[in-house]
């Protein structure tokens, strides 16, 4: 990924989760019949307010009560990460203090990596990495109000060659899977060695080898045209 590409995600990333962003839902998830714009609250705002809330999916309204206890913990303690991370790094990179606020402190990192790439004083190893925490935070808060859905892929791994993964249950599935969900790369993944497939275009290889294809619907309802 060149550098500007890397610089567009990370705002792409951070505006989500500290400002308002939009999104369009489609026909289908609308339940009009129609394409319906929708504005969201910044992700950061959602996962802490998930923290002592019993909602848990943007469309469907409130969860079960058996899943409000793990909702919670479960943002509490994506919500304490990303914190905690924020604030370390810098500390690691920067003098000045960090800002009180969660999300203040998050746009502050964006701009003081953005500051020291562009003049060389961080390592392109380090700031990737850093980088690549935004995207991640944005796909784990999403994902708790919006699963992504889970596709099992018949055939054996490219990497490892397995067919099959017993879980700890004792269950066996097959060991390639896919994940899609809305707004969201979609991405395939062995459990068995753990190579993972991202994108359209690797996915479309990797149907290929299992000998099978992605049609447009198939592609239009991961997101991805």
């Amino acid at each position: 990924m060149t550098t500007e590409l890397s610089d567009l995600e990370m705002q792409s990333n951070v505006h989500a989760l500290t400002r308002q962003w939009s999104d369009v839902l489609s026909p289908k998830e609308s339940s009009t019949g129609t394409y319906m714009p929708i504005d969201y609250p910044p992700l950061l705002d959602m996962l802490k307010e998930a923290i002592g809330s019993s909602t848990g999916k943007t469309q469907s309204g409130k969860s079960p009560d058996a899943e409000r206890s793990l909702l919670n913990l479960q943002a509490f303690s994506l919500y304490e990460h990303i914190d905690g991370t924020t604030r370390a790094w810098l500390r690691d990179l920067s003098k000045m203090p960090a800002q009180a606020d969660l999300k203040a402190a998050v746009n502050q990192l964006a701009g003081l990596l953005q500051a020291l790439h562009a003049s060389s004083q961080i390592k392109e190893q380090q700031y990737s990495h850093i980088v690549a925490q935004f995207g991640r935070w944005r796909s784990q808060i999403w994902e708790m109000f919006d699963p992504p859905s889970v596709k099992d892929l018949l055939g054996s791994c490219p990497n490892c060659g397995e067919t099959a993964y017993v879980n700890l249950e004792g269950g066996k599935t097959p060991t390639l899977i896919a994940f899609y969900s809305k707004g969201l790369e979609p991405f395939a993944k062995c459990q068995r060695c753990g190579e993972r497939w991202s994108g359209v275009a690797e996915l479309l290889d990797l149907g290929v080898h299992l000998g099978a294809t992605m049609d447009e619907e198939t592609l239009r309802e991961m997101g991805t045209i």
